[in-house]
This record gives C-alpha cells, structure tokens and sequence, in this order.
C-alpha cells in the first residue's frame, strides 16, 4: 500500500481535482452521490452494507510523512438518499499507511446495532509502536452514532512502526471474525538469509491471518489454541531462529507467513476465505487461507523464492522447516508478476442474475499503485482461476481501487481512497432476472466464510 500512497502524495501535488473511470465492455460505473454535514469524503479506506442498505464507510484519517501525527479518523452512515452523517471517530496514527483501515457488520446486527473496526492506535492516545493497531466492537445507537461506553477491544498488541499494516476484517460463515495483519514493514535488508522473520514467529500476530469469536475470546478450534510454546522472533524482526527461541503464542492466528494482507474476502458459496497479499519485489497473489498453514513469506513471494535476491532458492518445504507441522508453502491461486502489477487488493466473486453469464461469477479485485481492476474467471470448484482468463476491466482508471463489495442489489461496488468516493459498477444491458430469484449477491455485504477450502490451483501470471 506505501507504493499507492506515494503515487496519490504525487496526484494531490499535480492538482488532480476530477475523477474519471473507463470500464470494460458491457459495464458501467457511476460515483454514489453524497450530500450533507459529513460530506465530501476524503481517503476512504473501507465500506460496508448495513440491512437496511445504508453504508458504513471509514475515511483513513489523512496521509503524513511524519510519524506520530495523530488525528480523529471518521466513520460516516450513507443513508439511502445520499446523505452523510458522521457516527464516531477513532483517535489514530497517519504516518504513511496507518489510520482507520477497515470495518465489519455483525450478521445479527438488527439485533446487536454491532460494528467492528482495525484502526491505528494514536500515540496521543496510548499507541505505541508495539501496540500500534487494534481491533473494536462498538454499538451504532438508533440515532446513527457511536455508543462510545460499549468500546471493546477484542484484538491489540500488533507491531506498527510505519507500513504494512493489515487492516481486513471478515466474518465467516462459521461466525467467526478474520482479521488481516501486516508483517510490520521491519526490513535491514535484502533477503537470504530473510531478514523480517515475523510473518513466522508464532509468538506475534504480525504477517497473520487471525481468527477469533466475536467477543474477542479465542476459538478452540484455532490451531495454536491449547499450545504452550511455538516458535518465536526477538525484540527486532530480523532475530534469527534458535532452537532456545521459544515463546507462547499468539492463539488468535489461523495462518501465517503474509506480507501485507490488506483486504480478505469469504465466498458465500463455498465458505473459502481469500486474501489478497501485496508482494515485495517481483510478485503480486491471491490466496485462499488454510487453518495452520504457511504462505511463504519471507521466504517465497507467490511462487518465485527469495524476494529481493537470485542468490539463494529455498523450495516449498522450508515452511515446515521454520514452524514445524505447517507442511509445505502453499502457493498461490494468482498471480501477477511486477511491473504489470504493483499493490493487490482483494475482491469480490458477482454472481448477481442481472448481470449477462460473461461477467456473472467472475473474481474482481483490483491494484491500487496501477488503479486497474481485474477480473479473472474462477473454475467450478471456486478454488482456482482458469488460466489465462485475467482481464483488465478497468483500464487503469479506478484511482486507488482499496475494498470491493456486492451491494444488496447484486451490482459491485468499489472504494476509491484518491477521490474519497464509492463507485457502484454495473452492467449496461442488464439481464431480467426470473419471478422471484432476488438480485444474487457475491457476499459483499458483511457475509464472512469458514477459512477452510483447498489452496493452490492455477497460478497465471496476469
């Protein structure tokens, strides 16, 4: 994401005032108006659909080159007529990638009026470095605003000194909430021998996918629930390994060995758990997350080794060789070499009746350096992309494409951090949908999945 940050510091210096988006054939895109005390927006990072087919949408709060610049972040309800009004703040850090950065719907929230938030704690207030970000539940009250007593912290203690930070939240069908974390952005130096381990060390939650009950608790299902020591890293990322360095673990993890999660996505239908992890050097990939598995990092950057380096060419089994028990790196589902690609951002699988059988069931998800957004073809099984499908549906013209949703009408819509807008895409000849087949959904609206499924697959280069 600190690649897209740098190319919007340079589009906000050139004066870029209008936003203009080309689509593929067959679609069409229109900004959602917004009207009232809570607009225009600026540097929406996430969204989410209430039942009522209302947003939540969560500005990150500003960009800043200096470190512990703190500012109040917004989160804003968009009523069905456009209108915007602010529900809370949270108090956050804006150095570089830090700020609000992603928010969740409870699936019972016509009954709980919960919401669940990953923000960067300010060092105003009380945030430090080791204990940068974290995860909430507040209550929305019934006059769309924040219930400020009902804060709960249901995840802290994640390492954030300046990027990769995570941010993804998803609640699955197992009624479990998924959380993104990023690897810290703590590199000394070119790899082999790699030199931020913590994506590995189980004793820290940082380069994580994370699991736990909607009250914070950890699932007894979670892999390293009940262990008492797993491998662990130092005070600083680049601590080797030794057969001492042993620690207890971080119980919330499901998988590891991420670079930059940002953004994940559960498919309703199979109940798979995608992330989207931004690579380093050479590779962008698209991932479905196993319990208990290693994803290659630092080691592997989707399936080329050794990111930053030719010198050295560790194979898949040096996964199970750093965390003992996880099996080979899994590779990926997609991906995509750079520079074609730059900074991958999850998507979204439409498979709304209205839209015509050459876009329905298609994966969209975007890039937010290059401003595409793709769209690749996944095989029967959901698990896989068909060779050789990737298109490029945006034509590089989304902006800063950073979270994709289904809405309640079965059309896709996109975040837009450059512009601060959300973008509803749908098809121009839209399809009639049979007597009483609903708008289909992709899933967009808060539905989370089980984090279970088979990885691996294709991995076609775009």
């Amino acid at each position: 994401m600190l690649r897209m940050l740098v190319a919007l510091t340079a589009l906000v210096s050139a004066g870029v005032q209008a936003q203009t988006v080309t689509a593929a054939s067959g679609l069409k895109v229109a900004p959602l108006p917004m009207s009232g005390v809570g607009a225009p927006l600026s540097g929406v990072t996430d969204f989410r659909f209430l039942p009522d087919g209302r947003l939540v949408i969560t500005e990150k709060g500003g960009y800043s080159n200096t470190a512990n610049t703190s500012v109040n972040a917004r989160v804003l309800i968009r009523a069905l007529d456009g209108s915007l009004k602010v529900a809370g703040t949270f108090p956050v850090n804006t150095y570089t990638e830090q700020g609000l950065l992603g928010v969740e719907v409870d699936p019972d929230f016509a009954t709980t009026r919960r919401l669940f938030f990953y923000y960067s704690r300010a060092t105003s207030a009380g945030g430090t470095d080791l204990n940068r970000h974290r995860v909430v539940s507040v209550v929305l009250k019934p006059d769309d605003t924040f219930d400020n007593a009902t804060e709960t912290i249901l995840v802290q203690n994640l390492i954030g000194p300046i990027i990769h930070d995570g941010g993804g939240l998803a609640i699955g069908l197992d009624g479990k909430l998924y959380i993104s974390t990023g690897d810290s952005g703590c590199n000394s130096g070119t790899c082999c021998p790699a030199n931020n381990l913590f994506s590995s060390c189980l004793s820290n939650a940082n380069g994580k996918i994370l699991r736990i009950n909607l009250d914070g608790s950890i699932p007894t299902d979670n892999p390293l629930y009940g262990a008492v020591t797993s491998t662990a890293c130092g005070s600083f990322c680049s601590q080797p390994y030794t057969a001492a360095n042993q620690a207890a673990p971080r119980t919330e993890i499901w998988a590891w060995g991420f670079r930059n999660p940002f953004r994940l996505w559960v498919d309703p239908v199979t109940g798979n758990l995608w992330a989207g992890d931004v690579g380093e050097a050479a590779r962008e990939e698209l991932d479905i997350v196993q319990k208990g598995k290693h994803y290659g990092f630092p080691w592997r950057e989707g399936t080329n080794v050794c990111p930053q380096s030719a010198t050295c060419s560790p194979d898949a089994g040096i996964c199970d060789v750093y965390t003992p028990g996880s099996g080979s790196c899994v590779e990926p589902v997609w991906e995509c070499r750079h520079p074609q690609c730059a900074s991958v951002t999850q998507g979204t699988v439409v498979d709304s009746c209205s839209w015509p059988t050459t876009l329905r069931g298609n994966l969209f998800f975007g890039d937010s350096t290059t401003g595409a957004v793709w769209m690749v073809r996944l095989n029967a099984g959901r698990n896989a992309v068909v060779e050789g499908s990737s298109t490029d549906a945006g034509v590089g013209t989304f902006g800063v494409p950073v979270s994709f949703r289904v809405g309640p009408d079965g059309d896709l819509y996109v975040a837009d951090y450059q512009f601060g807008s959300v973008l509803k895409v749908s098809p121009v000849n839209p399809v009639a949908c049979p007597p009483d087949a609903g708008s289909g959904s992709g899933g967009g609206a808060g539905g989370g999945g089980g984090g279970g499924g088979g990885g691996g697959g294709a991995a076609g280069g775009g």
